[in-house]
């Protein structure tokens, strides 16, 4: 299950700024790193920026809202897989150069892959997907580790 994890925690405990007219909380990689280890799975409601070139933990963010990653050289390890959630909003990916691992999901919103070059490894699924400035799609069955698991059960 999720975390649902309030503003208070994101400011205090993870240094993490708001903005309350776009509800929108700001971090570093560092943060969200930290954010990620404390706990694997996470809720926020709002808007999520991240600042940094990669992300040294594996979990999954699921956001109301849109998630926007800036970075110059974005590098993740494959042991390093994050799922990004936007259960309403978009994702979008400003990568410069690098590889990154995990899962963009974005059912009912755009999800855009910016960057000079590089390579996603795992699954991208949204709305609309678009990759500008050389960004390369590679599948990886393996991505699917940076999911929550769960027992479940199909009752007809």
């Amino acid at each position: 299950l999720a975390a649902a994890v309030d503003r208070d925690t994101l400011v205090s405990v993870i240094g993490a700024s708001y903005t309350e007219n776009k509800k929108e909380y700001a971090m570093s990689e560092a943060q969200l790193s930290s954010l990620l280890t404390r706990y694997p799975v996470v809720f926020i409601d709002g808007n999520l920026v991240i600042n940094g070139s990669g992300v040294n933990a594996s979990g999954s963010i699921i956001m109301t809202g849109d998630i926007v990653f800036n970075g110059g050289n974005v590098n993740m390890n494959a042991s390093d897989s994050v799922c990004f959630y936007s259960i309403n909003g978009g994702i979008t990916f400003n990568g410069g150069n690098g590889n990154v691992n995990g899962i963009l999901y974005a059912p009912n919103g755009t999800i855009r892959l910016n960057g000079n070059s590089g390579i996603f490894y795992g699954s991208v699924v949204g709305d609309m997907v678009t990759c500008d400035g050389g960004i390369h799609l590679s599948y990886d069955p393996d991505a699917a580790g940076s999911l929550p698991l769960t027992i479940t059960r199909l009752v007809e």
